[in-house]
């Protein structure tokens, strides 16, 4: 232990000398984009734990970096698995016109530099690999590394499709290895020796895409196995179903299903893997009234043995809100051993907690739900969720008063000025959490919301300025975030 100790401190030490005096005791940053406006915040983990410092965010116009493309809708951040000042460290941001960008992370800086733009779903990318043009003239809407830093993944979700591309991140070498559509898949050789898992597997996939106006499932988003031979897709085929597709990405040429789960809900892009590095955890649900929400837990080793997932737990929402309800969303693992896992429901504005039952997964269960909405603070509307380095804080991001995406419609005056990063401190392990505050992210940029005309969901509607009952608010829309742990990679 002494020479852990040894390790942990030294590596502390390195970081506080890197970050310098205005992120110093700092263990990681956080970084969140608005993608509205193409502007990315980072702070330092210490100014968001700490209520009375201020936040002190550094801001970067990415749009001013320039390009290939001119899309300002950053959507989801990751990093590569490396420690955050590692100069190997590596930033990937999600474009929703099917673009992929790579950063050097410069960890301690503030100050990321662009390596690499990728197309990963565009209609030139579906040119080059002799496919006919994608209908949606490219979309993608999480890209992310597996733990071995050699292979990126990015889901499209209208696209309906994965795109896989081996990484080099040391020398910043990328090249697309193939676009895979959801509905071509061919199921494993493996499976041939198993008929009966072999049957109710392609009988799930069936249904999967023949439930699908195009045939083509949706993907949401997609997570690796903590060994990257396998990805889990969490796909949809309309508005209220869809399910889980595990393909085996051993050969990167030539993926195919281990494993499909038809549900009787959407899959969502809450898919955690759990530190135990043998299961993974999905999130299940749609953000329309009285549609079911569930979490699923899956066992790696089960891919091509077992059908489905080991544990499904139910998630409740209430509803509350005109025609939307629930939507779980973001997920995480809090506290410092990981012993609960927190749930976003973006519209409910909750935090379910979840027990993870290390022992017996399929006794973990829902333990608590934590209320966001305070006095004068109502449609929190929290969406990405990460931790700080140990787990001790939580961090999401909260939407802007017209988000872009997702619960487009979802329009409130009174989120104005609210828009940013919250914090919460861990307690109890990670059962419970008490707020600790709000970080905004001003764009500086005004748009305008109007009151509802009759007829519509009863929401404010986008207007301009001089319109009868026109607000003034902040365009600024959070979405991405994603913590940059100093000591260790993800």
């Amino acid at each position: 232990m002494k020479f852990q100790k040894t390790l942990l401190a030294t590596a502390t030490t390195a970081a506080l000398v890197a970050a310098g005096s205005a992120q110093a005791f700092s263990l990681g940053e956080v970084w969140a984009n608005d993608q509205n406006n193409g502007r990315l915040h980072i702070w330092s983990q210490t100014n968001l734990n700490i209520s009375w410092l201020p936040s002190n965010p550094s801001v970067v116009d990415i749009t001013a970096m320039g390009g290939a493309h001119s899309a300002a809708a950053t959507h989801i951040i990751g990093f590569s698995n490396n420690a955050g000042l590692d100069p190997s460290s590596r930033a990937i941001m999600t474009y929703l016109d099917g673009w992929m960008e790579i950063y050097n992370s410069n960890g301690g800086t503030g100050s990321p530099t662009k390596v690499a733009e990728l197309e990963a779903s565009t209609v030139a990318a579906y040119a080059e690999e002799g496919k006919t043009a994608a209908a949606n003239k490219g979309t993608v809407h999480a890209c992310g590394g597996n733990p071995q830093n050699d292979q990126i993944q990015c889901a499209s979700i209208f696209n309906a499709d994965f795109s896989l591309f081996e990484a080099n991140m040391a020398t910043n070498t990328y090249s697309r290895i193939g676009i895979y559509k959801t509905g071509d898949l061919t199921l494993s050789p493996a499976l041939d020796a198993r008929p009966i898992l072999k049957a109710k597997v392609q009988t799930a996939y069936d249904e999967l895409v023949a439930n699908d106006g195009d045939g083509q499932p949706n993907n949401i988003c997609s997570q690796y196995s903590t060994d990257g031979n396998l990805l889990y897709l969490a796909v949809q085929n309309n508005s209220i179903d869809g399910g889980v597709i595990v393909v085996d990405v051993s050969d990167p040429t030539n993926p195919t299903i281990l494993d499909a789960f038809n549900d009787t809900m959407a899959a969502g892009c809450g898919l955690v893997n759990d530190p135990d590095g043998k299961h993974l955890w999905i999130t299940h649900g749609f953000n329309k009234h009285g549609d079911p929400e569930e979490v699923s837990i899956w066992k790696y080793r089960r891919a091509g043995k077992r059908n489905g997932p080991i544990k499904r737990i139910s998630l409740p929402t209430d509803d509350s809100q005109v025609t939307y309800g629930g939507d779980a969303h973001g997920m995480q693992f809090a506290g410092y051993g990981a012993d609960y896992l927190w749930q976003v429901m973006r519209v409910d504005d909750t935090i379910h907690v979840l027990k993870n039952n290390k022992n017996k997964k399929r006794r973990s269960k829902l333990v608590n739900t934590i209320d966001l909405e305070r006095p004068g603070r109502a449609n929190v509307q929290a969406d990405v969720i990460d931790r700080s380095a140990f787990g001790g804080n939580m961090y999401w991001t909260t939407r802007g008063t017209a988000p872009k995406t997702a619960i487009s419609t979802y329009h409130f005056s009174d989120r104005n000025g609210h828009s940013g990063v919250d914090t919460y401190r861990v307690g109890r392990y990670g059962k419970t959490g008490r707020y600790v505050k709000t970080s905004g992210m001003p764009s500086g940029v005004s748009a305008y919301l109007c009151p509802a005309s009759t007829g519509t969901t009863g929401y404010e509607v986008k207007c301009a300025a001089g319109d009868a009952g026109a607000v003034e608010v902040d365009s600024t829309d959070p979405h991405g975030l994603k913590s940059l742990n100093y000591i260790s990679g993800f």
